[in-house]
């Protein structure tokens, strides 16, 4: 049986006091012993208008305290309701603060974290909201979290700028310690920043760039998908390329072969049957192209090479921006390389004015299989960064081109009259402008 004590106010104003009704019995309870103490003076103070406050105070046993000042149990353990005449407004029926004895700094702020709980009576982190001061006390930046394994991942923040991101992202990885971070996604509402853009998320040929009116343009009109393709064309020049073929029949057209169930449509470039045969398709020449310089840009293609070089069938391959439509090395350009002269690894390259840095990126060229190559270079046009399926194969930033380039790829014999080829899936070239125009 338990022991119930009662009290009364003394009065209506301040002053007075009582303990309302508590119990105890004797079943373990979570929290040994609770007191709801009701002391007009401090604990319920009236401020002269009929409004009181209540403050809860835990109380436990000596070496046994309770875990919170206020724990609730039941099928319905808590609901709070405002009511007003208002209709069009919001109104606060829950506030919550985090309060200091100090001066607060950036990061502070109030954490608010969601538990689930089973029959192994293990109280797991399930998710988490966090509000964080950021550069003043009325700023504020807010973060959503999941939890993997017992631990609170970043998926998605709301940034003081109006931007949101998405995944885990480095952007605010020295602010913001507590949080794993790693390259992710972002998403911006207003003008786009290019520097928070990740080598990762710019490798990624499957992310869409959201619509950024007037900053993202993509040159060919058939681009709109990302695609270079044969998909209801017999050639590139249909889609908006030129094409340059030199010798007896060489070619640059549609194929049936080494078409699969991730390839939709696919070129064949084919030298033909002489020594200095040549299939190229450029969209745009030193006449039509672009600078680099005002924003991120990136070239990327996926090729199938049907043969190696030998040095009696010798060939050369380049694929990236370039000024030249004639099968010469580029004087003004960003591209890769395949030339056994020099190797037999890819070639990454940069040339300005015809002065030409060349590096090894140590990746072997092979033959009969798919071969993703990128290119990109940053929103200054001073470093281009190259992938080849998707891993970073090293930068460039001396002999940037500074002249106009443009997309840009072929197949050159120079030697033996064997017929040599490439299959390219398809060709995508990007720019997101740093200032929209």
């Amino acid at each position: 049986m338990g022991l119930w004590f009662t009290g009364r106010a003394g009065g209506s104003g301040v002053g007075g006091g009582g303990v309302l009704p508590v119990g105890t019995d004797t079943q373990t309870l979570r929290w040994n012993q609770a007191i709801l103490q009701w002391v007009a003076n401090s604990i319920l103070t009236n401020d002269g208008t009929d409004l009181f406050s209540l403050n809860l105070m835990k109380f436990g046993t000596v070496g046994n305290p309770p875990t919170h000042n206020v724990h609730a149990e039941g099928a319905s353990p808590g609901f709070f309701e405002r009511t007003s005449a208002d209709t069009v407004s919001q109104r606060t029926p829950v506030a919550l603060s985090h309060k200091t004895s100090g001066n607060m700094a950036d990061n502070f702020g109030v954490l608010l974290q969601y538990f689930i709980e089973d029959n192994a009576a293990v109280i797991n982190l399930s998710s988490q909201i966090a509000t964080l001061r950021d550069g003043a006390d009325n700023t504020s930046r807010q973060l959503l979290s999941a939890v993997l394994a017992g631990v609170a991942a970043l998926n998605m923040g709301l940034e003081t700028n109006g931007s949101v991101t998405l995944g885990d992202t480095t952007i605010d990885a020295s602010t913001q310690p507590d949080l794993p971070f790693s390259n992710g996604y972002v998403i911006k509402s207003g003008a786009f920043d290019a520097s928070i853009l990740s080598d990762t998320l710019l490798a990624d040929r499957n992310y869409n760039y959201p619509n950024y009116p007037g900053q993202i343009d993509i040159h060919n009109p058939r681009f709109s998908t990302g695609k270079f393709s044969d998909f209801g064309e017999d050639s590139p020049d249909k889609t908006g390329w030129d094409m340059t073929l030199v010798g007896a029949n060489s070619k640059f057209d549609a194929t049936s072969q080494n078409i699969g169930t991730n390839n939709d449509g696919v070129f064949r470039a084919e030298t033909g049957t002489t020594a200095t045969g040549l299939a190229m398709a450029a969209y745009g020449d030193d006449q039509t192209g672009f600078k680099l310089g005002g924003g991120v840009r990136f070239w990327e293609c996926l090729i199938l090479i049907g043969d190696l070089a030998t040095v009696a069938q010798d060939y050369i391959m380049r694929f990236g921006f370039g000024d030249e439509i004639d099968g010469t090395e580029y004087s003004e350009g960003v591209w890769l390389e395949y030339n056994i002269s020099v190797g037999v690894n890819w070639l990454r390259k940069t040339a300005v004015g015809g002065s030409v840095t060349s590096e090894d990126t140590g990746i072997v060229v092979v033959e009969d299989s798919y071969i993703r190559l990128r290119g990109q270079m940053d929103a200054a046009g001073g470093i281009a960064s190259y992938f080849i399926n998707g891993s970073a194969e090293g930068s460039i930033n001396t002999d940037m081109p500074i002249d106009l380039i443009s997309p840009n790829i072929h197949i050159l014999k120079t030697a033996g009259i064997t017929n040599r080829d490439f299959f390219i899936d398809y060709y995508d070239q990007r720019v997101i402008y740093t200032t929209p125009r």
